[in-house]
């Protein structure tokens, strides 16, 4: 910004260059296509362990992410809901016919498998 102020010798104030920032990253955004990520938990109770882990996989990327619970009865009967991209559970179960990558987790998350949701949500 300081040779665009040189150069029409102007000065923005901090809250028009945090504007500009902000207008500029959506249309980055815009410009890249970057659309929500949705992401579904499989849970049986909702309860405090699949909080824990959906804070956790927000905080792996700043990409837009869509959460969801799912209860695992329901994801075996239906599959994952239309457009998402990863389905985590931290229970051993069998796959329906068709789904997206789904991940078995622990609870915190290791390194590699934060890195390996890292890597399926930013692809």
């Amino acid at each position: 910004m300081i040779p665009l102020e040189a150069e029409y010798r102007i000065r923005f104030s901090r809250e028009e260059m945090g504007l500009i920032a902000v207008i500029f990253g959506a249309w980055l955004m815009q410009e890249t296509d970057l659309q929500e990520k949705q992401v579904v938990i499989l849970s049986q109770s909702e309860g405090e362990q699949e909080r824990k882990l959906e804070l956790q996989i927000r905080e792996l990327t700043l990409l837009p992410l869509n959460i969801k619970f799912q209860s695992v009865t329901e994801f075996q009967a239906r599959g994952a809901p239309k457009n998402t991209v990863l389905v985590i559970t931290t229970f051993q179960m069998q796959l329906p016919l068709y789904s997206p990558p789904l991940l078995q987790v622990r609870i915190p998350l290791p390194q590699a498998q934060r890195q390996r949701i890292r890597d399926l949500l930013e692809s």
